[in-house]
């Protein structure tokens, strides 16, 4: 009984938090851009040797960093995070426009699309262009240690 009480409680509370949530974004999709996490959109820069400040924070101890080093990396995160968290909450809020516009007439969705892309690639770059001042701030040997720490 008390297993049934539980997947009805779930089953009332699931469109209460979809409701709270935009159509076009899964709720991971949503922490992570409230979070300013990376969710992804750097991989062009880790898959190729360049490394992200909080995997090498991670790793700190391993890679020897020092102490300007790391300061330099929490700055890192802490300038990304400033700038990635009203990016995206930018992009939820015009993604709640959208579903809004598509529950109406669909008037003003192009645009509202446009400015989504336009916010998700300033996003991307966001994170993309930290990880390359976070390679400038490693020598050679903590970079390829760092390929090798992130990637076996």
């Amino acid at each position: 009984m008390k297993s049934v009480l539980a997947a009805v409680l779930v089953l009332i509370a699931l469109p209460v938090c979809a409701a709270d949530r935009p159509s076009g974004l899964a709720p991971q999709q949503m922490e992570g851009l409230l979070a300013g996490r990376g969710m992804g959109l750097s991989m062009p820069a880790e898959m190729n040797g360049k490394p992200g400040p909080l995997h090498v924070l991670e790793h700190a101890d391993s890679l020897g960093l020092s102490e300007v080093q790391r300061q330099t990396a929490v700055g890192l995160v802490a300038a990304m995070k400033a700038e990635a968290i009203p990016l995206g909450r930018e992009v939820v809020e015009r993604e709640s426009r959208l579903d809004s516009a598509f529950a109406a007439d669909g008037a003003g969705a192009e645009t509202l699309v446009a400015e989504i892309a336009a916010l998700q690639g300033r996003l991307r770059w966001v994170h993309l262009r930290t990880h390359l001042a976070m390679a400038e701030a490693l020598t050679p040997e903590q970079v390829a240690q760092y390929r090798h720490l992130r990637h076996h």
